[in-house]
């Protein structure tokens, strides 16, 4: 099996794993949870995305397009701030909590989008070395992450405005 293969292969079952535990075992729970406090560790999760910042590392990326690796690492960044400030804004009751984990959401999912179309696969894959694990585990699951956060944020059943 070639690079590319194995990138998708890993991106594809990684995206499946974490749907499944996200339904079956984080939505169950966080139904359970007031609204805004179930939006909190989603958002804590999604903080860990500083993790990007490997495409600026030469060492990881052995060839990738600076072009798209430094804005995907500093998109990374920025939705980091943001996940962050929704979260002590929900932790602490302050009030814009709820439009910021909106803004999040759609931040985040922009920088996934952003990459996914701005650089092919085959690239990414053939160049990114010993990080692929980052990107095929940890991208994925922060991706059902937003997911789960526009669940919360639309269907939660203890949704109040």
């Amino acid at each position: 099996m070639d690079t590319t293969a194995i990138f998708n292969l890993q991106s594809a079952l990684s995206l499946l794993l974490f749907g499944i535990i996200a339904k079956w075992y984080v939505w169950p729970r966080l139904i359970q949870m007031d609204y805004k406090e179930a939006l909190i560790p989603l958002l804590l999760y999604s903080a860990f995305r500083y993790m990007g910042t490997f495409f600026m590392v030469p060492s990881m990326t052995n060839g990738l397009d600076p072009a798209w690796s430094g804005p995907a690492a500093y998109l990374d960044l920025g939705s980091v701030a943001i996940a962050l400030v929704a979260a002590f804004l929900l932790r602490y009751r302050i009030g814009f909590g709820v439009p910021v984990a909106w803004l999040y959401g759609t931040f985040g999912a922009f920088a996934f989008v952003h990459g996914a179309t701005q650089l092919d696969a085959m690239q990414v894959a053939t160049h990114i070395g010993p990080a692929m694990p980052v990107m095929t585990i940890l991208g994925s699951s922060w991706m059902v992450t937003i997911v789960v956060l526009f669940f919360v944020l639309v269907k939660h059943p203890r949704k109040s405005v």
